[in-house]
């Protein structure tokens, strides 16, 4: 594990943290990160506070600005390749404007206003889904790396990449 990747870990353990969930709930796996925000939200975590943003992260720029974090985490649903429910995490100073996201919004934008105003670390965490269909549920895949990922979080153990 590179030295930048360690550092995400030990902050989610240390630092104040917002989490940015993205996605829309209506297509399927697009609500991902959604759900992954929800479930984070039950646990009532101290040191972190989650923004269910849906489909507009950019009308939550403001408020997870003033609320100070050491490092912001973007969860979404972005089609990278890989197997359905796997996820990569990577700086938003990274590989983001190649890996096709599944809103019109562009995060790097979002990442861009939050490091620039709050010094922050922002980390884009893209889960692989599967079924993007209007109306569909999301896939068994994605539901088990959403409970997955969710615990990692709560942990401090969430590693770059993982495979369902």
């Amino acid at each position: 594990m590179n030295a930048e990747a360690t550092n995400h870990r030990q902050s989610i353990a240390t630092d104040w943290v917002c989490v940015m969930a993205v996605g829309n709930e209506l297509r399927g796996d697009d609500g991902a990160g959604m759900a992954v925000g929800r479930a984070l939200r039950e646990m009532n975590l101290p040191n972190l506070e989650v923004f269910l943003c849906g489909p507009t992260p950019e009308n939550y720029v403001g408020p997870v600005i003033k609320s100070r974090p050491g490092l912001v985490l973007i969860i979404d649903a972005c089609d990278f390749g890989g197997t359905p429910g796997e996820w990569k995490v990577c700086p938003m100073s990274g590989p983001p404007d190649g890996m096709p996201m599944t809103h019109t919004f562009s995060l790097r934008l979002v990442a861009d206003r939050i490091t620039e105003s709050a010094e922050a670390r922002v980390w884009l965490v893209a889960i692989q889904p599967e079924n993007l269909a209007f109306g569909g549920a999301p896939s068994i895949a994605v539901r088990e790396a959403v409970e997955t990922l969710a615990r990692r979080i709560r942990d401090g153990r969430l590693t770059e990449t993982s495979s369902p």
